[in-house]
């Protein structure tokens, strides 16, 4: 995330601060909230205790494991399938693989494939959640 995104966030949340001042941390935690989120999602700082519930379940059910597509990525590269990215995954299976250079390159790019994916699927999360009323 850029820095001028995080000072926009930053100002967003501004007199709404009741998160704590690491939300771009491992951690961030809505002030009376025992409930761990992740840093795009401690972005909905307008989100009920029982929707930031619901929805840190929803986004771990959906979210990608940095290493297990890594080992994907070496052992049977599926992994741009599973992040939705059907026309490099068909490209790459045609070129076998960039005749093994994408292949190994893509050992290296798999974790920042994984953190933007996740992000977006944080992202859609909590749009998903605001509109939803418990």
């Amino acid at each position: 995330m850029s820095a001028s995104q995080q000072r926009k966030d930053r100002e967003l949340i501004g007199q709404h601060s009741r998160l704590y001042e690491r939300l771009y941390g491992d951690v961030a935690v809505a002030e009376g909230d025992d409930l761990p989120f992740h840093p795009v999602l401690a972005r909905a700082w307008i989100l009920t205790p029982r929707q930031k519930e619901r929805a840190l379940a929803d986004y771990n059910r959906q979210k990608r494991d940095v290493g297990n597509m890594q080992l994907l990525a070496i052992a049977f590269p599926i992994h741009f399938f599973l992040l939705d990215q059907w026309f490099l995954g068909f490209l790459f299976w045609f070129s076998f693989g960039g005749v093994g250079v994408w292949w190994v390159i893509e050992w290296f790019i798999v974790p920042h494939r994984v953190d933007r994916y996740n992000d977006l699927i944080a992202d859609e999360v909590v749009e998903r959640h605001l509109l939803i009323k418990y």
